[in-house]
């Protein structure tokens, strides 16, 4: 991730016109959810995420509703819309990102979209939304590691953020599944934290990208063969918040007491990555 894409003639005027999706959706009071999948005010959560940003966080001098939409997220909508070659009518698939801004974006391009989630909040938060705009999207509670569609569904599937939240076996076996939904020719364009320090997090290296992602897909990788690293980090990992979540976990006997000392607050940031499903 670099902050200087979003003034760059790739991202900046698609990072512009989600600014403007959301002033006009706020304006008709159409819901969409925040950057950690949340729907409305959270203030416990909307602090653990200013710490989250860090320090030195300044946001877009044309954003628009940064507390819940900060640069960060506008940066992986936008690069992944600006290298995905996407067109109307495309059939596109988001994986947990109903509710979100960027299925909503990519409706309001003319692209038939589907959006899982596990979350029922955000589904309905979906339906609603595609009822009172017709735009052509779906919202379905699904499971991310059951995908239930046929074989050879989407020209695009999509994750913004969502995988680094499932266990190591989860992302491997949803992977797995990618490949099959996808048309020849089809891609997956995913973005991802990359180095959270979070031990369940565990995409830190070139080398897990490869084993979580590329190696599960069997699919050509677009750009960089090898993750490029550009040595910008721009989050801070909230190790407090963390530790708060961990102690429940511990007290229910979901996680060991060492677990509470096993993170270190450090820097991280996003990354991305897009195959293409090649012919048999």
């Amino acid at each position: 991730m670099d902050r200087d894409d979003l003034h760059g003639s790739a991202c900046e005027p698609i990072a512009k016109e989600l600014c403007e999706l959301m002033r006009w959706m706020r304006s008709r009071g159409l819901p969409y959810s925040s950057w950690i999948g949340t729907m409305g005010p959270d203030p416990v959560l909307e602090a653990i995420q200013r710490v989250n940003r860090g320090p030195d966080y300044q946001p877009l001098d044309y954003g628009f509703d940064d507390v819940h939409i900060p640069w960060f997220l506008l940066w992986e909508i936008s690069w992944i819309c600006a290298h995905s070659d996407l067109k109307p009518g495309m059939k596109v698939l988001d994986l947990g990102g109903s509710a979100s801004l960027f299925s909503y974006y990519l409706a309001s391009k003319a692209m038939d979209v589907i959006t899982i989630d596990i979350n029922p909040v955000l589904v309905a938060a979906a339906k609603e939304v595609a009822d009172k705009t017709g735009w052509p999207l779906q919202a379905k509670q699904m499971d991310m590691t059951a995908i239930d569609f046929p074989t050879g569904s989407f020209d695009r599937v999509f994750s913004i953020c969502v995988y680094e939240h499932l266990p190591r076996s989860a992302r491997i076996i949803t992977n797995r599944a990618i490949r099959r939904i996808l048309r020849v020719g089809g891609r997956f364009c995913i973005t991802f934290d990359y180095q959270n320090p979070e031990p369940q997090m565990s995409i830190s290296s070139p080398e897990d990208v490869h084993k979580q992602f590329v190696d599960p897909l069997g699919m050509k990788v677009l750009g960089n063969p090898v993750l490029h690293d550009n040595g910008k980090r721009y989050l801070v990992h909230p190790w407090f918040a963390s530790r708060y979540k961990r102690l429940k976990k511990v007290l229910r006997a979901q996680l060991p007491l060492r677990s509470l000392w096993s993170t270190k607050p450090a820097h991280y940031s996003f990354a991305s990555l897009f195959c293409e499903r090649q012919g048999e």
